[in-house]
């Protein structure tokens, strides 16, 4: 089984690294900017050239008064060797992909069942959750990934110094990563507050104190005005309907069944579904980047209680709705068709582009 997956992992890396470098070429074509990507790749190339520190025209300001996204810091020596916008596309699936060895063997510890931990890794591969973080330009939070489902990987183990250094990796990409930490705080109480108080505090120590140096000085130091406006108390429900149906269909309604583990899931929800901001909720965009993974680690558990042919037949529903919610809400055209109720834009997007491919 694991030569499968190596090989499962080998054409989905290749594949999708593809595809993302196309998928900007298709964009500049069709008329429209990747603004994600070219936010990421000039502040790269200034920090590289002298011409300020992350820097970018877009922003107006280093892309630290906007995001602490310290783990970029690690990108600037290959950046230096390739400096291309097709670098970050390559890292990015190159960490998606690689996120599926500790997320197969997190399932096969959970599962205790290797074939079962395939098909789940499967699920992992071709969520879209996940393929909207792969396939929507570029983000450093896409460098978590791994390290998500590495921490608990340890902390199903009973390995907690190991899960807790690894959390703290997970911070590096973005200021709201401190939700990950917290969450796990949560579920540790969750599960046993007298045996887990002392963890528990702990992982929720290091993300509001992340969260905090983030917002109230990092991000300040960087720009003179705060980006975040995107709570003001309106909540699309709309959108929110549409996050819980595709989350529950994706994955086969598992995580309903797995009790107080939800838990995992509830400030990462929180973070999407309390925003005034569509793209927050719209699947195919890179927002459900931590939401995502953890929905999928909670169907994990759900899973487990399960018969076996309710099992598969769950695995069954989440493999089929998958599929279709991958292709119809793909981020491959610009950002504003990938409201989930502009079926129909997509649709007509589709025509768009073969014309130009056809007959350009």
């Amino acid at each position: 089984m694991r030569k499968a997956l190596a090989g499962v992992l080998f054409v989905y890396f290749v594949v999708m690294s593809l595809y993302s470098i196309f998928r900007v070429k298709v964009l500049l074509v069709l008329g429209y900017t990747p603004t994600d990507l070219v936010i990421f790749n000039e502040s790269l190339s200034t920090t590289i050239h002298g011409a300020g520190f992350f820097y970018n025209h877009i922003e107006g300001v280093s892309h630290f008064g906007v995001h602490n996204s310290p783990i970029l810091l690690l990108i600037l020596p290959l950046y230096k060797v390739w400096p291309s916008a097709d670098l970050l596309l390559v890292l990015q699936t190159l960490s998606v992909t690689l996120a599926a060895v500790p997320f197969f063997k997190l399932s096969k510890l959970i599962l205790k069942d290797e074939n079962a931990a395939f098909a789940f890794t499967l699920l992992y591969l071709f969520s879209p959750f996940v393929l909207g973080v792969l396939r929507f330009d570029f983000h450093a939070v896409s460098l978590a990934l791994p390290f998500i489902f590495l921490s608990l990987y340890y902390l199903e183990k009973g390995e907690y110094v190991k899960a807790f250094l690894v959390s703290l990796v997970v911070l590096l990409v973005r200021e709201d990563a401190g939700l990950f930490p917290i969450s796990v705080g949560l579920y540790l109480l969750a599960l046993n507050y007298k045996r887990n108080a002392r963890w528990a505090f702990l992982f929720g120590a290091a993300g509001v104190f992340w969260i905090g140096l983030s917002v109230f000085v990092v991000i300040p130091h960087f720009s003179h005005f705060h980006f975040y406006n995107r709570y003001t108390g309106k909540v699309l429900w709309r959108f929110v309907v549409y996050l819980v149906s595709v989350s529950l269909l994706s994955t086969g309604f598992l995580p309903l069944f797995a009790g107080k583990r939800m838990v995992l899931l509830v400030l990462p929800f929180l973070e999407l579904a309390l925003s005034n901001y569509w793209a927050m909720m719209a699947i195919g965009d890179h927002y459900q980047w931590l939401f995502g993974p953890l929905l999928l680690v909670v169907a994990l558990y759900g899973a487990r209680r399960l018969s076996r042919r309710a099992f598969w037949g769950s695995v069954a529903v989440a493999g089929v709705f998958s599929l279709l919610f991958s292709p119809v809400f793909s981020p491959l055209f610009p950002h504003y068709l990938n409201a989930p109720y502009l079926l129909a834009s997509r649709i007509d997007a589709t025509f768009k582009l073969a014309r130009i491919l056809l007959f350009r």
